[in-house]
């Protein structure tokens, strides 16, 4: 069983955590992973106001620039997504809110 890694709490005992995160990070399969996030990320952003008309007030799957999936659950679109065989951890999956609630900054945001 692989140990989790934990971020040290003592600067001191921080650079074998920073080590072994850059090589974590530096896997060809990580790395095409996180680039395929950052890429759908930005897509996803670019095309949220679309997105939210076309699927109003329903969970939907976003993967490689395309909705995958859509439902009235978070379970049925996975469950969509699992069947087209899509990875578990590369996919957006959202609620397109069309009455999200209030954002309340702080004080000192304001």
């Amino acid at each position: 069983m692989k140990q989790a890694i934990s971020h040290p709490e003592d600067p001191a005992t921080a650079a074998p955590f920073i080590k072994r995160l850059k090589d974590i990070l530096a896997r060809p399969e990580v790395k095409e992973g996180w680039e395929q996030f950052l890429e759908d990320s930005l897509t996803f952003s670019k095309r949220y106001s679309n997105l939210l008309e076309a699927y109003p007030d329903e969970f939907i799957v976003f993967y490689k620039g395309e909705v995958h999936a859509r439902g009235k659950s978070r379970d049925e679109v996975v469950l969509k997504a699992d069947k087209k065989g899509l990875p578990r951890n590369g996919p957006i999956t959202r609620f397109m809110d069309t009455n999200p609630p209030p954002l309340f900054l702080p004080k000192l945001f304001l």
